[in-house]
């Protein structure tokens, strides 16, 4: 892939090297310093805020994706695109600022109940939105102008290690919760300065006019591609956020308890985050293949796009596929060290089916490769809004049904049907609009080595102690799985790195 293939590899490093400072911080730091609820209180102020942050910037940064190469002729110029981008989400900034502060009464009713502390720390939420706003932006500029690798480092890496230092300064009662609370908002300030100064360095800090550009026309054009990717965003933000919100404000039907919601949410996100590793090659390419998706249809180069579609989809498969496995196989064993980790104040009684269906749905959603993506920077981009705003009401519905059925085991079933109804439909419209589909016989023969590496694991014995019993099945695993992958030649860009992988090994003991 080329451009794609090398920040891909560098942006799949730093996100595994974030995913395991997240994992020590998700899965041990936080319920070890924090109680369940206090940690269920973080959770939902940064739901609460990155949806208000979604709002405020209406789906503007997404211009830059898909505009920018259309006008760029030299690097260190914007043509205005960026200011006109900052303008408006700093507008929408100050409108959801605004009625966070007015409708506070609003925004708590829901969760008076099961998520009372909420309401101690809510004006939390005000800052929180702007940071969240400023990086936005940032994040989707450098992704536009292919410096994708350091705004990854920075949110992934940097944040978990700022995190893990705050929660240490907290365990060891050098500060109140409520100054932790703040330190953590102000985490996000932080980042936004790094992002704002890698800009200014790199030289790409452009926010002058352009008045060639930015005639009415190109205004109104930018303003409506803008709106409906907020609307297509947005969509897939709630679908990846009602779960959390509905989960601190229903849940009390299940167990009833002033900050129960809370503490439900806590477990959920444990659960939320297991799963979220299984996502991690399609992050890693999406940053870059996006991009690259918007210049091609900027150039009229569908054959590009179908290249692109059929390449992240076996990648992501055959990653993904490879970490859910890893998953599965190993998690009775991962529950016993998060009881031992937490002292059995977090109730794990249910995150095991949590896990499997949210993972499930993962898997299928990256397998799916950027479908998602290439509808919102082709000319049907209204299409991928229309599908992503009815998953708001799938989404809401199976919530609504599932969660007072089966508490949080529900919401992970909810999600799993409206990502598979999403992938379903946009297969659809790209085949019907473009005749493009990703899937071949490599598809299926990397879900059939997938099964064969998991039915041979399971024949091991059991083995007492849990974390030797997770590091043999997952060497075991690997030994399966990455050979096969390699000699059946499912990925050429995989076949590629292990050629040069061998090489250099071959290299390091004949010299």
């Amino acid at each position: 892939m080329g451009i794609v293939a090398k920040q891909s590899i560098w942006n799949t490093i730093t996100l595994f090297t974030g995913v395991f400072l997240g994992a020590i911080n998700t899965m041990i730091l936080f319920p070890m310093m924090l109680e369940s609820d206090q940690y269920g209180l973080t959770r939902i102020i940064v739901t609460i805020g990155l949806l208000g942050g979604q709002f405020a910037m209406m789906g503007m940064p997404s211009i830059l994706i898909k505009y920018l190469h259309k006008f760029r002729k030299r690097e260190g110029n914007s043509y205005g695109i960026l200011r006109f981008v900052i303008i408006t989400c700093m507008a929408g900034a100050a409108i959801v600022v605004s009625c966070l502060y007015f409708g506070k009464s609003v925004v708590l009713l829901p969760y008076e109940n099961n998520a009372k502390a909420l309401g101690d720390k809510y004006f939390l939420l005000i800052p929180f939105v702007f940071f969240v706003v400023v990086n936005g932006i940032v994040s989707q500029y450098l992704k536009a102008v292919f410096h994708s690798v350091y705004q990854l480092v920075i949110s992934e890496i940097f944040m978990r290690v700022a995190q893990t230092f705050l929660l240490f300064l907290y365990y060891f009662e050098l500060f109140s919760f409520d100054f932790f609370m703040l330190c953590f908002v102000l985490i996000y300030g932080m980042q936004s300065l790094l992002l704002l100064a890698y800009l200014v360095k790199i030289k790409e800090f452009d926010i002058r006019g352009d008045k060639e550009v930015m005639t009415p026309e190109n205004r109104q054009k930018f303003f409506k591609y803008g709106i409906a990717n907020f609307f297509s965003g947005l969509g897939f933000k709630l679908s990846n956020m009602i779960d959390v919100l509905m989960i601190g404000s229903m849940v009390g039907i299940i167990g009833v308890g002033e900050n129960q919601g809370l503490k439900a949410i806590a477990i959920y996100s444990l659960a939320v985050f297991m799963s979220s590793v299984i996502e991690i090659p399609s992050r890693a390419i999406s940053n870059i293949a996006f991009p690259l998706v918007g210049k091609a249809w900027a150039n009229n180069n569908i054959e590009e796009v179908k290249n692109l579609y059929k390449k992240t989809a076996i990648n992501q498969l055959v990653v993904g596929g490879l970490i859910f496995i890893g998953i599965w196989i190993n998690i009775d064993q991962i529950i016993t060290i998060l009881i031992e980790i937490s002292q059995e104040s977090f109730d794990y009684s249910s995150i095991k089916y949590v896990v499997f269906f949210l993972g499930l749905a993962k898997l299928f959603h990256i397998a799916s490769g950027i479908n998602g993506g290439i509808i919102m920077t082709s000319k049907y981009y209204l299409f991928g809004t229309y599908i992503t705003l009815s998953l708001i009401f799938i989404t809401l519905f199976t919530n609504w049904i599932f969660i007072p059925i089966y508490g949080i085991v529900g919401a992970a079933v909810a999600t799993a049907i409206s990502l598979l109804l999403f992938n379903l439909v946009s297969f659809l419209l790209l085949l019907i609009k473009f005749k493009m589909q990703p899937y071949t016989m490599k598809t299926f023969l990397t879900v059939i080595i997938g099964f064969s590496a998991f039915f041979l694991t399971g024949l091991l014995p059991e083995i007492e102690s849990p974390i030797f019993s997770i590091i043999l099945q997952s060497i075991l695993v690997l030994s399966i799985y990455i050979p096969l992958i390699v000699v059946c030649k499912i990925s050429e860009d995989i076949n590629d790195l292990a050629d040069k992988f061998s090489r250099k090994i071959v290299a390091l003991f004949t010299h």
